[in-house]
């Protein structure tokens, strides 16, 4: 089954795709002035909105590996944002190092998260951050 994505671009669902996945797009896209663009259209916006800056997030490597692909996938573009990747996580488990002594080891960025900033509402729901 196809759907429209840009104005010109159409493309099919990959033949594995589990029903829920499709359930989902059309869900969340194509509604309320949300649209589906195609790949080169995606890579150029993003290209054009992150010159010069910086990525910043938890794992920030991941969203710059996946972001990097993508830009060469859609025309071979490189990337336009700072090659200065800002982690969160690691600027997090620093500061709490520096401020307490002592970070329990493994650790979860939530858990990190949870100590420096809060996690949910003063009626205690939970925030959605993002």
């Amino acid at each position: 089954m196809s759907s429209r994505c840009s104005s010109t671009t159409t493309w099919s669902w990959p033949r594995n795709s589990p029903p829920a996945t499709r359930a989902d797009h059309d869900q969340r896209f194509g509604r309320d002035g949300h649209h589906v663009y195609s790949a080169a259209t995606a890579a150029h916006t993003i290209h054009t909105l992150l010159t010069d800056y910086h990525i910043v997030g938890v794992n920030p490597s991941f969203d710059d590996a996946m972001l990097r692909r993508l830009l060469k996938r859609a025309g071979d573009l490189e990337p336009s944002w700072s090659f200065h990747l800002i982690d969160l996580a690691t600027l997090t488990l620093g500061y709490l190092t520096a401020t307490t002594g002592h970070i329990q080891i493994p650790w979860h960025s939530d858990t990190l998260a949870a100590k420096v900033m809060p996690m949910t509402t003063v009626d205690g729901a939970p925030l959605i951050w993002g």
